[in-house]
């Protein structure tokens, strides 16, 4: 879920995958049902893992596609509906699941469907528009302030950065790779990662092509990433470990 800039509301953008739609949440049209806070009925004990392996540090080659996605390949109007506080685009063409999205610092949203490209919603006109990157699977997206569009490739197990304005692509293949599943890019501008199933949380600098990678318990699965934007602890899911992880960087 994203935050949409200079607005003038409190609106939120985030993926509907099944219905292969995209929609934003006004919370200011938000009626939240009164009533008392519901104590949990059990408890769980936490088990406390306090240290992983020592990260490694691997130099990772990128490789160079200039003006891929410098223009769209296609343009086109997605249908538009409204159920306060929800308003919905879609579905998209092709019937593809809409499997991630982020706001631009511009406003408009991106968004990926698993193909070989990341497309641009413009929800003020309502147009989508489609842009091309090297062959493979995009499954995950993140823009920071920089406004360059950083996405995941899950066929290739590879990070790659979309330049909005000159279209070149850029792909750096992530080492030990297998199946990279989402990525946030954190206020130094490093992007962060996943891999579910090599079992890795870790991160590129991108100017060095250096990849620092940290090593999960066999088995864990790791599947969503977020951060504490304050303190820089990366919280992540394992899928078949049954963990909420923190991984706090010195």
């Amino acid at each position: 879920m994203s935050a949409l800039p200079n607005v003038g509301a409190a609106y939120f953008a985030f993926a509907e995958r099944l219905a292969g739609q995209i929609a934003l949440f006004e919370m200011a049209q938000a009626q939240l049902p009164p009533g008392p806070v519901v104590a949990p009925s059990a408890t769980t004990t936490l088990v406390r893992h306090t240290s992983l392996p020592a990260a490694h540090v691997v130099a990772a080659a990128s490789t160079v596609h200039p003006a891929t996605g410098a223009v769209p390949s296609a343009s086109y109007v997605l249908p538009r509906s409204t159920a306060t506080p929800f308003v919905e685009w879609g579905p998209i063409p092709g019937g593809n699941y809409i499997e991630d999205v982020s706001v631009h610092p511009g406003g408009e949203i991106w968004f990926v469907d698993g193909a070989s490209q990341v497309h641009r919603l413009d929800h003020r006109t309502n147009t989508a528009s489609d842009y091309d990157v090297p062959s493979g699977r995009a499954v995950a997206v993140d823009i920071p302030g920089t406004g360059d569009v950083w996405y995941l490739d899950s066929d290739r197990a590879a990070i790659g950065k979309l330049d909005v304005v000159t279209g070149e692509v850029i792909l750096w293949e992530i080492p030990g790779g297998v199946q990279p599943i989402d990525l946030l890019v954190d206020g130094m501008l490093n992007v962060w990662f996943v891999d579910r199933e090599a079992d890795l949380i870790g991160y590129l600098e991108p100017p060095e092509s250096r990849f620092v990678l940290f090593d999960l318990p066999t088995g864990s699965f790791p599947v969503r990433l977020t951060r504490d934007g304050q303190l820089e602890h990366f919280w992540f899911v394992a899928e078949r470990g049954g963990i909420v992880g923190r991984l706090r960087v010195p």
